[in-house]
């Protein structure tokens, strides 16, 4: 089986590979904002309404391997599976958060927070 996604965005944060934190850090410094396709606008009819929406991503710097057992940051002397950890080195490399909302303005999705 085969299974295809189509990107809709980009998720803008003031993060890069070296300092993005492993756990959400609640109204983190910066500007974090969604850069929507033009092709999906109108989608965002009545989601101002909202207080916080999920954002599905895609971990696009992520390399093999795959390590079924992986260490935590908090408690690196112990092994644990990877499907009980955050780690980004999945089968599949997604990610899900729950973010709250702040602005909508044209095409971009304002100010989100974890």
């Amino acid at each position: 089986m085969t299974v295809t996604f189509q990107s809709i965005g980009t998720i803008h944060t003031p993060y890069f590979a070296l300092n993005a934190p492993q756990q959400p850090i609640p109204n983190a410094p910066g500007d974090f904002w969604i850069t929507l396709n033009p092709d999906y606008t109108r989608a965002l009819e009545t989601l101002q309404t909202f207080n916080y929406i999920y954002v599905l991503y895609h971990f696009n710097e992520v390399t093999p391997p795959i390590e079924m057992l992986t260490r935590s940051p908090w408690a690196p002397e112990t092994e644990i599976g990877l499907f009980a950890s955050r780690s980004a080195k999945r089968p599949n490399p997604l990610g899900l958060s729950i973010v709250k909302l702040k602005e909508i303005t044209r095409q971009r999705v304002n100010n989100f927070r974890n």
